[in-house]
């Protein structure tokens, strides 16, 4: 594998997990704050998702729902951290992609909030619209923030073209 690739990979890995674990510490938070148990969430998100549980007056926190909702949702972080380094490393190569790049997570934002909104409509008891949107804006801004942090000098880079080219 070539350098390059292999550290956009790696970029990709630790965005992923960084925009993973932001979410998952706010939603531990939240339950906290709402005195439930730090895991709740999670567990009635794997119970509703994966085993059908429609009631969750008698939810109990077993090792199986939150393990099968963190599965995914790490995955799913890991992935979309993948595509994100792999943008942003177009972005450093083509400066003009950054437009696209720019209105690709836009749309992204959206999109996952609508989805996320409607799969959290059954169990909007638990997990009311607003932390959907709270949650994922964590999630996009930790994982940007954390390619921002490793690709410092793309922003000035483009900055520097645009003066150039006005």
């Amino acid at each position: 594998m070539k350098p390059e690739r292999a550290q956009v990979l790696a970029q990709g890995l630790i965005a992923g997990v960084v925009g993973y674990a932001a979410v998952a510490i706010f939603f531990l938070l939240l339950n906290l704050i709402a005195g439930r148990s730090p895991l709740f969430t999670a567990a009635a998100l794997g119970s509703t998702l994966f085993y059908g549980v429609e009631d969750l007056s008698r939810l109990t926190i077993e090792p199986g729902p939150i393990l099968a909702f963190n599965g995914v949702h790490l995955l799913l972080s890991l992935i979309a951290g993948m595509i994100t380094a792999w943008l942003v490393y177009e972005t450093e190569k083509h400066h003009y992609l950054w437009y696209f790049v720019f209105f690709f997570f836009l749309a992204a934002f959206i999109f996952s909030s609508v989805v996320l909104g409607i799969v959290g409509a059954e169990i909007a008891h638990v997990m009311p619209w607003w932390t959907v949107l709270i949650a994922n804006a964590i999630w996009m801004g930790s994982l940007g923030c954390y390619l921002w942090f490793q690709h410092r000098g793309l922003y000035r880079e483009l900055d520097e073209e645009q003066e150039s080219a006005a």
